[in-house]
């Protein structure tokens, strides 16, 4: 491990100059924070007050969000979410590792994001986030944790550096003035656990705990607010049907849209909870494409294909499935489907068999083909492409959530369709370019097909289509051998596959 000792501070923005909040400011929060809650984080006070509180927090809770913009940089910024995923993963890691409060770990995370929203165009190295993470982690233990631990014990996991005193002090001073030095924040579980108040069982808080950790390592939840995230992440995960939920939902009346858009991704955090003990991946997949959008999965070898192959998505709606390690697979979009009350139609492009359900039928090209390769328990690796040697039809990536830190992000994220050589357009019945056939599938000769004579990584070089194809998607597969930059290794145990994501 390499040993750091920065004297200079991550960011020196004029922003970070700004005063203190008076130390008057900063008693009075520490004061509501102690009175309302014991040592385990339990409210002690009545129904009433609780509701008062709950305003309170309801009040507050937007002085301790990010700066505006910033899910919309970590949707566009693999830097930047890798540089969180990291981190996020570091606090949590090192949180149970000492022991110490579910409070600790989400007002470290807290901090972190708060401070990441301020420094997103910075371009994250690893001692960067390793020294950022230390001293959310630390600064969140002194605000909140009887017992101390020491800088030392705080750089027992598996980092790559390791850092004086000086420096994570110095850091620490750093993020303290990035937050105005407000540090007693308002979380997702500050609600959940006010919300449950005396009526909580142990297996319920330890249920919807669980679900609210797990789902700080999804960037696609920083755009909820706290809030929003404990109303879902209780509707999830707790069976009340009055007292919270009725508040809750009295709360948000003018917001439950974004609880139950949030609702939805906890679901497929709570499925993977439960299903943890079998052990498996995850996959989610995201449409932000401005048209409905019918995804096919086909597994390949012996391996089945889950969700029967088929299923159709919303723009701007999330779907996920699991499959056990080791799974292989292909992932595509289908567009312009039509199907009857039995599942039986066609698309424009991607069709399977001319049915809903592709059940382990392949895509009939053009389609822009997501390939995967996952890891077992005994070699976690997994191997994942995007690939054009079938064609093109909708631009779509694919990149780990929640670690995977030095994982690449997979894709072809612009829209070749508009580029597409006449002669490989594939038109709608109204004359619009819904795909792009490869150099193979339009001319059919062993050169372009890597087959024949052409059928070695020696003789089968890339063409003139296959480079312009591979300029404009650097990440993609142009051709069958076009494996040296387009293929990606990674350890990473969940997936995101976005249909027409944002330019990076």
């Amino acid at each position: 491990m390499k040993d750091i000792d920065h004297k200079t501070l991550l960011c020196d923005e004029d922003l970070f100059l700004s005063s203190p909040t008076s130390p008057k400011q900063a008693q009075r929060d520490y004061f509501f924070s102690s009175f309302s809650l014991n040592a385990n984080g339990i409210l002690q006070d009545q129904e009433v007050e609780r509701e008062e509180v709950f305003m309170d927090y309801h009040r507050r809770e937007k002085d301790y969000t990010p700066c505006n913009g910033y899910s919309m940089k970590l949707d566009v910024s693999a830097n930047l979410r890798a540089a969180r995923s990291k981190a996020v993963e570091y606090i949590i890691d090192v949180c149970k590792r000492l022991d110490v409060s579910a409070t600790t770990v989400f007002n470290a995370v807290n901090y972190l994001d708060r401070f990441l929203s301020l420094c997103s165009s910075l371009k994250w190295e690893i001692w960067m986030v390793e020294l950022v993470s230390i001293s959310c982690a630390s600064l969140a233990c002194k605000f909140y944790e009887t017992c101390i631990p020491s800088l030392y014990d705080l750089q027992m996991e598996d980092l790559e550096h390791t850092f004086k005193p000086i420096t994570i002090q110095e850091m620490e001073i750093t993020v303290l003035k990035a937050l105005d030095w407000r540090l007693s924040c308002v979380t997702a579980f500050s609600f959940a656990n006010l919300m449950l108040g005396p009526t909580r069982s142990g297996p319920m808080i330890d249920k919807v705990t669980r679900l609210l950790i797990h789902s700080l390592l999804d960037p696609l939840m920083v755009k909820f607010k706290a809030s929003i995230i404990a109303t879902s992440a209780l509707k999830c995960a707790t069976e009340e049907k009055d007292g919270v939920i009725t508040m809750l939902n009295k709360i948000h009346v003018d917001e439950m849209d974004h609880v139950e858009n949030c609702t939805k991704i906890l679901k497929t955090h709570l499925q993977t909870l439960d299903n943890a003990a079998g052990g498996g991946i995850q996959v989610i997949l995201v449409n932000h494409c401005n048209q409905s959008l019918w995804p096919g999965v086909q597994g390949t070898g012996d391996h089945p294909a889950p969700n029967l192959g088929g299923f159709h998505m919303g723009p701007m709606e999330e779907a996920f499935f699991e499959v056990p390690f080791g799974w292989s697979g292909r992932v595509w979009a289908r567009q312009g489907c039509f199907f009857d009350k039995s599942g039986n139609g066609t698309c424009q492009t991607g069709n399977c068999g001319n049915q809903l359900h592709c059940n382990g039928l392949g895509a009939s090209p053009p389609t822009t083909m997501v390939e995967m390769t996952f890891g077992t328990e005994n070699s976690s690796l997994s191997y994942y492409d995007v690939s054009l040697v079938d064609g093109f039809n909708i631009p779509v990536s694919m990149s780990p959530i929640g670690g995977g830190l030095g994982c690449r992000v997979a894709g072809c994220e612009v829209d070749l369709n508009v580029c597409c050589p006449s002669r490989f357009e594939i038109k709608s019945s109204d004359g619009k370019v819904v795909g792009c056939m490869s150099a193979c599938l339009a001319l059919r000769t062993d050169k372009y097909c890597c087959t024949g004579q052409y059928g070695s990584p020696d003789t089968c070089k890339p063409t003139l289509f296959s480079h312009l194809f591979k300029s404009i998607c650097p990440r993609a597969y142009s051709f069958a051998f076009d494996d040296k930059t387009s293929l990606t290794v990674c350890k990473a145990t969940r997936y995101l596959i976005t249909f027409c994501p944002p330019m990076r």
